[in-house]
């Protein structure tokens, strides 16, 4: 690993790690909630769809 100057030394791994995490969860919670919205969606189209 290159050495960084003090000023730098946050960008260490652990930052990366840190940031990539939460990213992570982000994307998580967003796919997740996007797909019970649809779901949420889905459910009332068949409710409301007129009985054949």
């Amino acid at each position: 690993m290159v050495a960084l100057p003090d000023a730098l030394r946050f960008l260490g791994s652990g930052w990366w790690l840190v940031h990539a995490m939460a990213f992570l969860i982000a994307y998580q919670y967003g796919y997740n909630r996007g797909r019970g919205e649809e779901r949420r969606r889905q459910r009332s189209r068949e409710i409301e769809k007129p009985k054949a």
